[in-house]
Protein backbone atom coordinates (compact mmCIF):
# COMPACT_ATOMS: atom_id res chain seq x y z
CA UNK A 1 0.00 0.00 0.00
CA UNK A 2 2.82 2.43 0.88
CA UNK A 3 4.45 2.01 -2.55
CA UNK A 4 1.19 2.83 -4.27
CA UNK A 5 0.72 5.92 -2.09
CA UNK A 6 4.29 7.02 -2.84
CA UNK A 7 3.67 6.55 -6.57
CA UNK A 8 0.48 8.57 -6.31
CA UNK A 9 2.34 11.39 -4.53
CA UNK A 10 5.06 11.39 -7.19
CA UNK A 11 2.49 11.51 -9.99
CA UNK A 12 0.67 14.36 -8.26
CA UNK A 13 3.96 16.29 -8.02
CA UNK A 14 4.51 15.69 -11.73
CA UNK A 15 1.05 17.02 -12.54
CA UNK A 16 1.63 20.08 -10.37
CA UNK A 17 4.91 20.78 -12.16
CA UNK A 18 3.22 20.35 -15.54
CA UNK A 19 0.54 22.86 -14.63
CA UNK A 20 2.95 25.30 -12.96
CA UNK A 21 2.49 27.85 -15.74
CA UNK A 22 -0.81 29.64 -16.32
CA UNK A 23 -3.11 27.93 -18.81
CA UNK A 24 -5.94 29.75 -20.54
CA UNK A 25 -6.61 33.24 -21.94
CA UNK A 26 -4.64 36.03 -20.27
CA UNK A 27 -4.25 39.77 -20.89
CA UNK A 28 -0.57 40.70 -20.60
CA UNK A 29 2.12 43.05 -21.90
CA UNK A 30 4.05 40.62 -24.11
CA UNK A 31 3.49 38.08 -26.84
CA UNK A 32 4.84 34.53 -26.88
CA UNK A 33 8.57 33.94 -26.39
CA UNK A 34 8.54 31.80 -29.53
CA UNK A 35 5.90 30.55 -31.96
CA UNK A 36 5.63 28.47 -35.13
CA UNK A 37 4.15 31.42 -37.05
CA UNK A 38 4.10 35.19 -36.54
CA UNK A 39 2.02 37.40 -38.84
CA UNK A 40 2.57 41.17 -38.96
CA UNK A 41 0.06 41.46 -41.84
CA UNK A 42 2.83 42.75 -44.09
CA UNK A 43 2.95 39.26 -45.66
CA UNK A 44 -0.10 39.93 -47.85
CA UNK A 45 -0.70 43.63 -48.55
CA UNK A 46 -4.29 44.58 -49.42
CA UNK A 47 -6.27 47.74 -50.03
CA UNK A 48 -7.50 49.55 -46.92
CA UNK A 49 -10.85 48.16 -45.76
CA UNK A 50 -10.60 44.88 -47.71
CA UNK A 51 -12.87 42.27 -46.12
CA UNK A 52 -10.70 39.39 -44.96
CA UNK A 53 -11.70 35.84 -45.75
CA UNK A 54 -9.03 33.47 -47.08
CA UNK A 55 -6.27 35.90 -48.17
CA UNK A 56 -3.95 34.47 -45.48
CA UNK A 57 -4.87 30.83 -46.05
CA UNK A 58 -1.26 30.05 -47.05
CA UNK A 59 -0.46 30.66 -43.37
CA UNK A 60 -3.25 28.38 -42.16
CA UNK A 61 -5.79 31.02 -41.11
CA UNK A 62 -9.05 32.51 -42.38
CA UNK A 63 -11.25 35.28 -41.03
CA UNK A 64 -14.89 36.21 -40.53
CA UNK A 65 -15.96 39.81 -39.90
CA UNK A 66 -12.40 41.22 -40.12
CA UNK A 67 -10.95 43.89 -42.41
CA UNK A 68 -7.45 44.85 -43.56
CA UNK A 69 -6.12 48.14 -42.16
CA UNK A 70 -2.78 49.73 -43.13
CA UNK A 71 -2.38 52.21 -40.27
CA UNK A 72 -0.09 55.19 -40.59
CA UNK A 73 -0.35 55.88 -36.86
CA UNK A 74 1.39 53.47 -34.49
CA UNK A 75 -0.18 52.36 -31.22
CA UNK A 76 2.81 51.08 -29.26
CA UNK A 77 3.84 48.40 -28.82
CA UNK A 78 1.22 45.93 -29.91
CA UNK A 79 -0.15 47.43 -33.12
CA UNK A 80 1.64 49.36 -35.84
CA UNK A 81 1.92 49.32 -39.60
CA UNK A 82 -0.41 46.88 -41.36
CA UNK A 83 -3.08 45.37 -39.13
CA UNK A 84 -6.46 43.72 -39.15
CA UNK A 85 -9.56 44.87 -37.36
CA UNK A 86 -13.25 45.49 -37.39
CA UNK A 87 -14.50 48.96 -38.14
CA UNK A 88 -17.58 51.02 -37.31
CA UNK A 89 -20.25 50.07 -38.09
CA UNK A 90 -18.31 46.96 -37.20
CA UNK A 91 -19.11 43.31 -37.04
CA UNK A 92 -18.81 42.08 -33.51
CA UNK A 93 -18.03 39.35 -32.72
CA UNK A 94 -15.43 38.59 -35.38
CA UNK A 95 -13.18 35.55 -35.70
CA UNK A 96 -9.72 34.27 -36.56
CA UNK A 97 -10.03 30.63 -37.63
CA UNK A 98 -7.15 28.15 -37.90
CA UNK A 99 -6.90 25.28 -40.37
CA UNK A 100 -5.35 23.03 -37.69
CA UNK A 101 -5.66 22.68 -33.94
CA UNK A 102 -3.55 25.29 -32.13
CA UNK A 103 -1.99 24.96 -28.67
CA UNK A 104 -0.84 28.54 -28.09
CA UNK A 105 -1.37 31.99 -29.58
CA UNK A 106 -0.91 35.67 -28.83
CA UNK A 107 -1.81 38.93 -30.51
CA UNK A 108 -1.46 42.64 -29.97
CA UNK A 109 -4.73 44.52 -29.60
CA UNK A 110 -5.96 48.09 -29.26
CA UNK A 111 -9.58 49.21 -29.14
CA UNK A 112 -11.41 52.53 -29.13
CA UNK A 113 -12.66 52.55 -26.43
CA UNK A 114 -13.68 50.07 -23.76
CA UNK A 115 -13.12 46.33 -23.47
CA UNK A 116 -12.73 43.15 -25.48
CA UNK A 117 -14.02 39.67 -24.76
CA UNK A 118 -11.72 36.99 -26.20
CA UNK A 119 -13.13 33.48 -26.52
CA UNK A 120 -11.21 30.47 -27.76
CA UNK A 121 -13.17 27.64 -29.36
CA UNK A 122 -12.58 24.08 -30.46
CA UNK A 123 -15.07 22.69 -32.98
CA UNK A 124 -17.38 25.69 -32.29
CA UNK A 125 -17.40 25.06 -28.50
CA UNK A 126 -15.94 27.71 -26.17
CA UNK A 127 -13.06 26.22 -24.14
CA UNK A 128 -11.98 29.42 -22.33
CA UNK A 129 -12.44 33.19 -22.37
CA UNK A 130 -11.23 36.42 -20.77
CA UNK A 131 -12.23 40.06 -20.91
CA UNK A 132 -10.06 43.14 -20.41
CA UNK A 133 -9.97 46.90 -20.90
CA UNK A 134 -8.16 47.11 -24.25
CA UNK A 135 -8.22 50.83 -25.03
CA UNK A 136 -5.17 52.40 -26.68
CA UNK A 137 -3.49 52.85 -23.28
CA UNK A 138 -3.97 49.19 -22.33
CA UNK A 139 -1.48 46.42 -21.62
CA UNK A 140 -1.58 45.41 -25.27
CA UNK A 141 -1.50 41.60 -25.69
CA UNK A 142 -3.75 38.60 -25.19
CA UNK A 143 -1.95 35.28 -24.70
CA UNK A 144 -3.56 31.86 -24.98
CA UNK A 145 -1.59 28.91 -23.59
CA UNK A 146 -2.21 25.39 -22.34
CA UNK A 147 -5.36 24.88 -24.45
CA UNK A 148 -6.24 23.22 -27.75
CA UNK A 149 -8.39 25.38 -30.03
CA UNK A 150 -9.12 26.24 -33.67
CA UNK A 151 -10.81 29.65 -33.42
CA UNK A 152 -10.35 32.96 -31.60
CA UNK A 153 -13.52 35.04 -31.35
CA UNK A 154 -13.36 38.73 -30.35
CA UNK A 155 -16.27 40.83 -29.11
CA UNK A 156 -15.65 44.52 -28.45
CA UNK A 157 -17.87 46.95 -26.60
CA UNK A 158 -18.62 50.62 -27.23
CA UNK A 159 -18.16 51.59 -30.88
CA UNK A 160 -16.65 48.13 -31.42
CA UNK A 161 -13.48 49.35 -33.19
CA UNK A 162 -10.54 46.98 -32.68
CA UNK A 163 -7.09 46.62 -34.21
CA UNK A 164 -5.10 43.37 -34.03
CA UNK A 165 -1.46 42.90 -35.00
CA UNK A 166 1.52 40.59 -34.45
CA UNK A 167 -0.53 37.40 -34.43
CA UNK A 168 1.55 34.47 -33.15
CA UNK A 169 0.48 30.85 -33.03
CA UNK A 170 1.81 27.30 -32.72
CA UNK A 171 0.15 24.15 -33.99
CA UNK A 172 -0.73 21.39 -31.54
CA UNK A 173 2.15 18.93 -31.35
CA UNK A 174 1.70 15.18 -31.49
CA UNK A 175 4.05 14.65 -28.55
CA UNK A 176 2.12 13.39 -25.49
CA UNK A 177 1.53 16.13 -22.93
CA UNK A 178 3.31 15.69 -19.56
CA UNK A 179 -0.09 15.29 -17.92
CA UNK A 180 -0.96 12.36 -20.20
CA UNK A 181 2.39 10.70 -19.47
CA UNK A 182 1.90 11.18 -15.71
CA UNK A 183 -1.60 9.71 -15.81
CA UNK A 184 -0.39 6.73 -17.83
CA UNK A 185 2.39 6.16 -15.29
CA UNK A 186 -0.10 6.35 -12.45
CA UNK A 187 -2.39 3.86 -14.16
CA UNK A 188 0.46 1.39 -14.77
CA UNK A 189 1.66 1.73 -11.18
CA UNK A 190 -1.86 1.05 -9.91
CA UNK A 191 -2.20 -2.03 -12.12
CA UNK A 192 1.18 -3.33 -10.94
CA UNK A 193 0.22 -2.84 -7.32
CA UNK A 194 -3.16 -4.52 -7.72
CA UNK A 195 -1.58 -7.57 -9.42
CA UNK A 196 0.89 -8.04 -6.57
CA UNK A 197 -1.85 -7.66 -3.97
CA UNK A 198 -3.93 -10.49 -5.41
Amino acid sequence: MNKFVNTLIAATAMLTTSFGAFAGVMYTNTGLASADTTLTFDEVVLADGTALTNQYSAFGITFAGAFYNPQAQAFPPATDGNQIGNFFPAASPWSIMFDNDIEEAAFGIATNPNSTLVEVLLDSVVVDFASANTDFDGTDFFQITGLVFDEIRLTTTGDMLALVDNLQFSAKSDVPEPVSVALLGLLLAGLGYSRRSV
